[in-house]
């Protein structure tokens, strides 16, 4: 069973690097600017979604006084002017809609610059972690009763799941078992109980036994 603390040990060498990414990442997104632009593409993009309903409210108020005045008399020039007006309306939404479309990518295009760094190293940090993960795994050389050797993820290959959990092997249980077919003896009963206080995500109580995680 391997020592996951050992201070000179791939595993511990590769926690520091993962570590240093996370404080990179970390580095990144409290960074002033970052922050800043963020603060400004939600203050933006609210701003332009009341801008752009505001103009499309008025230029609904101003169709409706429009067809009004349609509705009644009206000489071939004011009706001309009508229709100006309205194209002119409807313009100008287009031309705010674009202008804030523009400032709102801007804003956007500054911003990709931090968060494309804060991809980059997430996914760095989760290939790292998956590779550290199976290669603690292959670590792993498990006896049986029988002082048969065999890996811990050809023994979950024919499982459901077909790779080992997360700390699998890491347990009090197959450590005491180990020990025991190294050193020669034969386990004839096995029971865990909780040491100490109960941990915040689940209930264990001092000295209580508890199944074999």
């Amino acid at each position: 069973v391997y020592d996951l603390l050992q201070p000179d040990g791939f595993f511990k060498i590769e926690e520091e690097q993962i570590s240093r990414i996370n404080h990179q990442i970390k580095a990144i997104e409290t960074n002033g600017e970052y922050l800043s632009l963020k603060l400004s593409l939600q203050s933006v993009s609210a701003q332009a979604t009341t801008e752009i309903s505001n103009a499309k409210q008025a230029y609904k108020a101003a169709k409706q006084k429009r067809e009004q005045l349609r509705s009644t008399e009206q000489d071939e020039a004011e009706l001309a002017a009508m229709v100006k007006e309205s194209q002119y309306q409807k313009a100008e939404i287009k031309r705010l809609e674009k202008r804030l479309k523009e400032e709102i990518a801007s804003i956007e295009q500054k911003l990709a610059t931090f968060t494309s760094q804060i991809e980059a190293l997430k996914h760095e940090r989760k290939t790292r972690s998956a590779r550290l993960q199976m290669q603690l795994f292959d670590q792993f050389q498990l006896l049986n009763a029988n002082g048969e050797t065999k890996g811990l993820c050809a023994i979950f290959e024919s499982t459901a799941q077909k790779t080992p959990p997360a700390g699998a092997a890491e347990c009090a249980g197959p450590k005491l078992l180990q020990y025991a077919y190294l050193n020669g003896m034969k386990p004839l009963a096995m029971a865990e109980f909780w040491w100490g206080d109960s941990p915040k995500t689940e209930i264990r109580k001092h000295g209580f036994y508890y199944p074999a995680c």
